[in-house]
């Protein structure tokens, strides 16, 4: 019976150490891959905003340049060599391959980058496509932690279901000592494991706010206690992560606004109805007016306070149901919705819009010491009932946008208006 006992107890401990083993090994890893990815994504997009300035020409701080693509580069080798899991590694691998040819294709790969006199919009936004390729394969790199992490607590989850089969013929076997125990093992490890695999279904289900809360004060061993502690510091730093990268995937870091692929999608699901529904949809799209000059001559941290306050200027001038994002650079956009409006009534409030961000962007700028204003041109275009292609409305108010600057800037311009000689 101590024989049987003794193999028992020992089979237990080792099952046990195994599931607390499974667990921080899963944490550790979930958190590498996920700070990884978060610290990358920052990066990268921090660094495309200069590789745009730069290769359009606009005079950029070099030698920070040239840091952003070392501290990159090492971020991309870290990963790629302390990430163990195999999907986790091939993502990694292939979003610092895509990184560095899209730089490279470009002549953008310091030192030797250079700007290119024959950059047109086109090729910047294709530029900015290629660039959000290697954000979405960092955001599918924490969707594969993710899912990697839940299959390992989900391994560990089946070393805790042995633990407690070894605990049932224990008792079984030693009839004796089964009372004590059974009170015991069921104080200091059956309920803190079942604890712990509760929190951890819970955990696999989604339920990323779930902490374990009821740990006994001076009852739960100090390793399951250590494990209750992990699990929780895991569960918090995966919630957090995960709304960091949701409103990183979504926001512009400079303004706060949706960025453009937020816009892009918002848009999208609001223009597929419209044929249906009877609502009507104007996109504004909205550029300022010599920024080049603003940013030449403040320097670029002055440039940056001016957008931040032409996107406050922007939201306060659209209603409740409007959209205002940033495109990029010095482009904005406003998205008017309307219910029941006609064509003809959703220009005049489109038009209307537009008159107001002109007044309001009249009114003087103080950055840095500076009194200015902010002109802006502006271009109109309304969504027909036929129109499902966002990209094609987007398109004409980007063009009507330029009509404006070529009839003098500072004014708005509807897209399909007869353009006066």
């Amino acid at each position: 019976m101590l024989a049987t006992l003794s193999i028992a107890v020992a089979g237990t401990m080792v099952a046990y150490y195994q599931v607390v083993s499974h667990y921080k090994t899963a944490a550790n890893q979930m958190e590498l891959a996920l700070s990884l990815s978060a610290q990358l994504t920052d990066a990268t997009s921090g660094h495309e905003e200069l590789a745009h300035a730069l290769w359009n020409g606009t005079p950029i701080d070099r030698a920070l340049y040239q840091r952003q693509q070392n501290q990159i580069t090492a971020l991309f080798d870290t990963g790629i060599r302390e990430l163990r899991e195999p999907d986790q590694h091939t993502l990694l691998v292939t979003a610092s391959t895509t990184w560095r040819q899209v730089l490279t294709s470009r002549g953008l790969w310091a030192p030797s980058a250079a700007p290119d006199p024959h950059v047109t919009l086109a090729l910047q936004q294709q530029f900015g496509s290629a660039s959000d390729a290697v954000g979405e394969t960092l955001s599918h790199l924490s969707a594969v932690a993710i899912q990697d992490g839940r299959h390992d607590l989900a391994t560990a989850d089946m070393l805790q279901n042995l633990v407690l089969g070894l605990l049932v013929a224990m008792f079984a076997l030693v009839v004796g000592i089964a009372l004590y125990l059974a009170r015991r093992m069921t104080t200091d490890v059956v309920r803190p494991l079942e604890v712990v695999r509760q929190a951890v279904t819970k955990l696999r289900e989604g339920d990323l706010d779930h902490r374990i809360t009821d740990v006994p004060d001076r009852r739960w061993p100090a390793e399951l206690s250590d494990v209750a502690g992990a699990f929780n510091t895991m569960a918090a730093a995966l919630d957090e992560q995960h709304r960091t990268l949701r409103h990183r995937a979504t926001r512009d870091p400079l303004t706060g606004l949706p960025n453009r692929s937020s816009f892009r999608r918002q848009l999208e699901d609001q223009l597929l109805p419209t044929g249906s529904t009877g609502r009507t949809l104007g996109v504004l799209f909205i550029d300022l007016d010599d920024f080049k000059v603003i940013n030449d001559s403040l320097g670029h941290a002055a440039g940056d306070a001016v957008l931040i306050e032409v996107a406050q200027r922007l939201t306060a001038c659209v209603g409740p149901d409007d959209l205002v994002a940033r495109l990029g650079g010095d482009e904005f956009v406003i998205l008017l919705s309307r219910q029941g409006s006609g064509t003809d009534r959703t220009r005049d409030t489109a038009e209307d819009t537009a008159e107001r961000v002109l007044a309001v962007l009249a009114h003087p700028f103080t950055i840095a010491g500076n009194t200015f204003p902010v002109a802006v041109s502006i271009g109109i275009a309304l969504a027909r009932p036929d129109m499902d292609d966002a990209g094609r409305l987007l398109a004409e108010a980007d063009l009507a946008m330029y009509t404006a600057k070529r009839n003098g800037k500072g004014r708005h311009e509807v897209f399909g208006t007869p353009i006066s000689d």
